[in-house]
């Protein structure tokens, strides 16, 4: 139902709780069973069809990629089917009747095919919580994030923003999810000789509790939001693998130069505030070709010979089996992290020390030894999610024509690329890029980056944030929560503006939001510090545990 930057948050949660005494449940289609089973402690069940796989592969999810805004609404009731909610509603059925879970936890999309109201079908004293990573209830302070209008109406006009909720409910709930999660509720009623129970607008889930998985200090809860909404805080995973002494040192080393190059990169951006521009006897010690030479894929670098194999996390859910303590679903906003790319065959071989393939932290290391700055480009899996491949060449072709132009002015600067699986990996000799093909850890890269572009989906804009790294976003679906977190970046000064949006990309224009980041570098940096430490300090699991825990007290 995503990607794995939907799935971390549940993960996370799940592992904390399994801390505290609890049998915990992931459940996910068949293809995340592998990032799912990398959580120690935490058990695995197939909850049915990937949105993403049926957006992909599918006729009717090809149909709502190309859909123009007059046609949206007939392809994504055409998508939303019975097959598709159904296979999730009977999972979630199946796994209640035979593991009867204390709590059941359910996230936007299985809310949307009607779950909620399983326990009462069974029988069962099973508790029913809500979690969600983006906003889902009707508020005035800021717009719905799925309706496209970013963070709507500023003070004075919050009837608006309302609007956009109601609207948003009547128009797309309530005609395409409610009617197919009713024939699927009474279809399980019919077959468990149970009366039929009837759906609201809320999906039987109507003052529920409800844990929202982002950081209050990006997002604060509105004031007019009921006491059983709580924003508690970003809920993120802890790393995969223990990073030795002496990477942690080198990764230590790196930091500690930060500050003299966001001075290098003042006086790049600068060339009056005194000496030549840094970056100069770079560009020439590089040999950096022109723009039209770089407009091509590179062959691949030895050091990076693989092509990568995505990990696709798209639901997950928490549940205990036997005497099982927990049950949980989680949906998916439409956030990305780097590994959220469809599977390949072959992956590189990775650095023992930080989990990054191999070419890829030579690469970094490179460039820390050189003190110049790494910018992250990760917009490939979100782009293979929206686009067909012309499309997805033609864009990030106009990413490599904007780092060479910037290379070749003298501005210091190298940068990492995630593109789709089976493009050739590394780079052509002398780019100032690195082409990325496979699934990466965000907690190891984004560290060793000084800038990321993405999305701006909620998990990649988390991770990002937990990094202390400023951000471009650039969102690449409309009607869906990019545009939202993309301007909420831009108004805490921890991304330049103005907003581009994947419709109206080019390199002149990603060109000029580059140089705006990379001359304010040392603000938006600082700025993103701060809100790392203030997302740390939340403790959005332990939060998020707590108010699981009350409800069964």
């Amino acid at each position: 139902m995503g990607t794995r930057g939907d799935v971390q948050p549940f993960c996370a949660l799940g592992q904390t709780l399994k801390k505290r005494g609890w049998s915990v449940t992931m459940a996910a289609p068949a293809e995340f069973q592998e990032f799912v089973g990398s959580f120690e402690g935490l058990e695995f069940a197939d909850i049915g069809r990937s949105v993403q796989k049926e957006v992909m592969e599918t006729p009717e999810g090809m149909a709502m990629r190309t859909a123009g805004s007059l046609k949206v609404f007939s392809a994504a009731r055409a998508f939303f089917n019975e097959g598709l909610l159904g296979s999730w509603f009977q999972s979630v059925l199946a796994l209640c009747q035979y593991q009867q879970p204390t709590v059941l936890v359910l996230s936007s999309f299985v809310q949307l095919c009607g779950a909620g109201l399983i326990p009462d079908l069974l029988g069962l004293r099973t508790r029913v919580l809500l979690v969600h990573t983006i906003p889902m209830d009707l508020t005035s302070e800021f717009a719905c994030p799925t309706a496209g209008w970013g963070l709507g109406a500023r003070r004075g006009l919050g009837c608006l923003n309302s609007l956009s909720w109601v609207a948003g409910q009547k128009l797309v709930v309530e005609r395409i999810y409610l009617p197919v999660a009713q024939r699927l509720a009474d279809a399980a009623a019919a077959r468990l000789h149970v009366p039929a129970l009837r759906l609201d607008a809320r999906f039987g889930c109507e003052g529920r509790t409800t844990l929202y998985v982002y950081s209050p200090s990006v997002l604060p809860k509105p004031a007019d939001w009921g006491p059983q909404l709580h924003v508690v805080g970003a809920v993120f995973a802890p790393a995969h693998f223990t990073i030795r002494p002496d990477v942690a040192a080198r990764l230590a080393r790196k930091q500690s130069v930060a500050v003299s190059r966001r001075a290098t990169l003042k006086r790049a951006a600068d060339p009056q505030a005194g000496g030549a521009a840094p970056g100069a006897a770079l560009s020439r010690a590089l040999s950096i070709p022109t723009p039209a030479e770089m407009a091509g894929e590179g062959p691949s670098d030895e050091d990076s010979p693989g092509s990568g194999r995505g990990i696709t996390t798209a639901v997950a859910r928490v549940t205990g089996h036997g005497n099982s303590d927990a049950l949980a679903g989680a949906g998916a906003s439409s956030s990305s992290l780097a590994s959220s790319t469809l599977p390949s065959p072959a992956l590189e071989a990775l650095d023992p020390g930080t989990g990054l393939p191999l070419g890829l932290q030579r690469y970094l290391d490179d460039a820390a030894a050189a003190r110049v700055p790494v910018v992250y480009f990760g917009l490939g899996s979100m782009l293979a999610t929206a686009f067909d491949g012309d499309r997805i060449e033609e864009i990030l072709g106009q990413v490599k024509v904007t780092v060479c132009q910037l290379a070749r002015s003298g501005t210091p600067l190298r940068a990492v690329i995630h593109t789709t699986p089976g493009a050739a990996a590394g780079g052509a000799p002398g780019a100032p890029f690195h082409m990325l093909t496979q699934p990466v850890d965000h907690g190891t890269l984004l560290p060793q980056c000084a800038l990321a572009v993405h999305h701006g989906g909620a998990g990649t804009l988390h991770s990002v944030l937990l990094a202390g790294k400023p951000s471009i976003a650039i969102p690449c679906i409309p009607m869906t929560d990019q545009r939202f977190w993309a301007e909420l970046l831009i108004r805490h000064r921890v991304a330049p503006g103005p907003l581009l949006q994947i419709s109206a990309f080019s390199a002149a224009r990603l060109n000029k939001l580059l140089v705006k980041a990379l001359g304010n570098l040392e603000e938006y940096t600082a700025n993103a510090e701060r809100l790392a430490r203030r997302i740390y300090a939340e403790d959005g699991a332990g939060r998020a545990a707590d108010l699981i825990e009350a409800e069964i007290s």
